[in-house]
């Protein structure tokens, strides 16, 4: 080849790759995510498409039981009876997140659950290769800790911490003393 079609070829070859990496139906989310019973639980999701080289009219997206049983759909008279009003859609679908948060948690939620997007004027798309599930974990117990010897008439500083899955809403500690209930809200990663 000549002095100038090797760089052109390289160039081209660059970007068919790009484009090849960035054509592709993916979506990421864990295959599994602990919860408890009770509390809510935050699927992590992700996803893209193959650009379509015109407009999106509109973003619909699906999750589904893996047995087909809607789970989350804008359309409420979709999802199944069990899920009515405890799923939620908490990604923005435009920004390609599809995070879901499934409050409350029942036992009966153990998936695996995967995601569909539909895509106005263009294509629908199931992820059922990314499937989820979730883990049941017992209530954890809090961690409290005291940095400093505590010595009567003095001032002491302990801590409380516990691992939650909900990070809508985090757990809160109540602090006794003497019969009197000291409440301090510090939200916690």
């Amino acid at each position: 080849m000549g002095v100038f079609k090797w760089p052109l070829f390289f160039v081209f070859l660059w970007f068919k790759v790009v484009q090849t990496e960035a054509s592709t139906w993916t979506a990421t989310v864990p295959s599994s995510v602990q919860g408890i019973d009770g509390s809510c639980v935050v699927i992590p999701c992700s996803y893209n498409y193959p650009e379509p080289g015109k407009q999106i009219a509109g973003y619909t997206g699906i999750w589904y039981k893996v047995i087909e049983d809607v789970i989350y759909h804008k359309d409420k008279n979709q999802i199944k009876q069990e899920f009515k009003g405890r799923t939620e859609l908490v990604g923005d679908i435009t920004q390609k997140n599809c995070s879901l948060k499934i409050d409350p948690l029942r036992q009966s939620d153990r998936g695996p659950f995967y995601f569909r997007i539909e895509l106005g004027g263009y294509e629908r798309y199931s992820y059922r290769n990314n499937e989820v599930s979730i883990t049941f974990i017992s209530a954890p117990q809090p961690t409290v800790s005291v940095k400093e010897e505590v010595v009567e008439g003095q001032t002491v500083s302990a801590s409380c911490s516990v691992s939650h899955s909900c990070p809508s809403s985090p757990p809160e500690f109540t602090w006794t003393h003497s019969g009197e209930k000291h409440f301090q809200s510090q939200q916690l990663t």
